[in-house]
């Protein structure tokens, strides 16, 4: 799945030249009531019971990747995000277990606030890596 990911940093004003005394590297904080744990972006589309199945090859590997969109949600920085679960297996092994958390603005753009992965002892993949689920270096938009 090719999603175009864009940082946000320190949006338009602070790109132009921007606001006195704000860092070009600052990226707004969001407001919650601004987002929903709703998405339903036409070009990424994320409704809870949705499974979506990838398979590719990975580190030389046959890879299947299980995306699967839940009913849960959880918030970070007070904003709802929908939460999904992502397994990878290589060569039929589970080798990958992810969280990752959306949310949808007014304008409906799909905002991505992070992940926790844990990678399984049997695997050789790289090793664990997290996003943590706070914090504004760790927003980013989804550009559909």
């Amino acid at each position: 799945m090719a999603v175009l990911i864009a940082w946000l940093v320190g949006g338009a004003t602070a790109a132009a030249g921007g606001l006195s005394g704000q860092s070009r590297d600052t990226v707004p904080k969001p407001k919650p009531s601004d987002f929903t744990a709703r998405v339903d972006n036409p070009w990424y589309p994320l409704k809870p019971g949705t499974v979506y199945v990838y398979r590719g090859v990975k580190d030389g590997q046959p890879s299947r990747d299980v995306l699967t969109v839940t009913h849960r949600t959880k918030k970070i920085d007070g904003v709802p995000c929908v939460v999904v679960e992502d397994r990878l297996y290589l060569r039929g092994r589970l080798g990958e277990r992810t969280t990752d958390w959306y949310s949808q603005d007014k304008q409906g753009n799909v905002w991505y606030f992070g992940s926790s992965t844990k990678v399984t002892p049997r695997t050789t993949s790289a090793s664990s890596a997290s996003t943590p689920p706070s914090g504004c270096r760790t927003r980013r938009r989804t550009t559909c």
